[in-house]
């Protein structure tokens, strides 16, 4: 994650480390959230994805750009994340089969 970051900032101008720390903070929220969503049904999860998605959107707005530019990219993700998450299952279902 680090290295991606340092790539993303490299490619896109910004301060170095910045996505990086973004990065590491999003895995490490990551480890303590899942344990408590992986019992629920799929509409609560992508709740929390959206909210998560929102408050990110909110910490890279204040950092880099305009919250305005970013919004619109939000709400794509937050549409497609259903489809998106349908196909990953599937794929993660059917390599589990071969192994």
């Amino acid at each position: 994650l680090v290295v991606a970051g340092l790539i993303y900032d490299t490619l896109m101008g910004n301060e170095m480390g910045f996505d990086s720390l973004l990065l590491m903070l999003s895995a490490f929220l990551a480890l303590y959230i899942r344990p408590f969503l992986t019992s629920y049904r799929f509409p609560l999860i992508w709740v929390a994805f959206g909210i998560y998605s929102f408050g990110y959107l909110i910490l890279y707005g204040l950092f880099h750009t305009g919250i305005s530019s970013l919004f619109a990219s939000w709400i794509y993700v937050v549409a497609l994340y259903p489809l998106v998450a349908r196909i990953l299952n599937h794929i993660h279902l059917t390599l589990q089969a071969y192994v």
